[in-house]
């Protein structure tokens, strides 16, 4: 008899564990349609500082200059690959230097992982880019990854980040303001706006120089 009750109680247990994931696909799922109202990162922000409050950006509101730059400076083969740039991976293993974080993986992170960089972290990761790629469109992760990204200690997203940073609304930034943006957001640390280090300077100066070439009417082949 008590066997019994060991195992029901067991079963029942199972039966828990197998409604996490299942209420996990569900919220994932509802992601394509319902803008997430706070994430973990935001959470533990908030017990040390005063966060700014979010301002979401639809896609179709955000400059294509900018929605150009993040691409070109964070993952310039987004278009390509199904979450993992292997091949961006391959050449920075090989010259040292960190392996590729593309923004379907940055868009994870933002969402349901935390902020420092751990081997635990990578695994929970990968599984939950495969089911971004599958679940969302392109144009989803990118406009996800816009609104949650984490620009300082007390802002997320490009729209509130774009008011802190530079006391202007979207439409009126400029190149170099699309292309601190960039450089600040691509950074796995936070940047010193006004103390930038050589290599931080050199990538705002190459993105300016990236944007001067640009159409701004034009948009990103995936995204269309």
């Amino acid at each position: 008899m008590h066997m019994r009750h060991v195992g029901g109680k067991l079963i029942r247990i199972l039966r828990y564990l197998l409604l996490i994931p299942i209420l996990f696909l569900i919220v994932l799922f509802s992601y394509n349609f319902v803008n997430p109202p706070f994430t973990p990162q935001t959470i533990l922000a908030s017990f040390n500082h005063q966060v700014h409050k979010q301002r979401w950006i639809a896609i179709e509101n955000i400059p294509n200059s900018l929605v150009f730059t993040v691409i070109s400076g964070i993952d310039s083969n987004f278009c390509q690959h199904w979450g993992f740039d292997f091949v961006s991976t391959r050449k920075n293993v090989a010259t040292g230097d960190n392996p590729t974080r593309s923004i379907t993986y940055r868009t994870v992170e933002s969402l349901f992982l935390w902020n420092s960089d751990h081997y635990l972290k990578r695994a929970l990761a990968t599984p939950l880019v495969i089911l971004a790629e599958l679940f969302w469109s392109k144009e989803r992760i990118l406009e996800l990854y816009l609104n949650t990204v984490r620009v300082n200690e007390e802002s997320f997203g490009v729209g509130t980040g774009i008011t802190i940073l530079f006391d202007k609304e979207v439409r009126d930034i400029n190149h170099e303001d699309i292309a601190l943006l960039t450089t600040v957001i691509a950074d796995s640390e936070m940047i010193d706006t006004e103390n930038l280090t050589l290599k931080q300077f050199d990538q705002v100066v190459s993105l300016m120089g990236q944007l001067s070439e640009f159409n701004p009417d034009e948009k990103i082949s995936c995204l269309r």
